[in-house]
């Protein structure tokens, strides 16, 4: 077999412990991509709740409007 065809067992764990930490960071952020994709979900959804009740209050003026 060529020089190098073999991986040590020190570099093989080396390996895989970086590949670990790799897995984690990824995980991590996907979590935080997450996060930041549900607030913004939320904060839309109380936009269009505080829209919503100006757009009746503005309803409510005009309807008691005299013409």
């Amino acid at each position: 077999m060529p020089e190098g065809f073999y991986t040590s067992r020190a570099a093989f764990m080396e390996e895989m412990q970086l590949r670990g930490v790799i897995r984690e960071m990824i995980q991590e952020i996907k979590n935080d991509k997450l996060l930041q994709e549900e607030k913004r979900k939320s904060d839309i959804l109380q936009l269009r709740g505080v829209i919503r009740i100006l757009i009746e209050e503005a309803s409510k003026d005009v309807e008691d409007a005299p013409h």
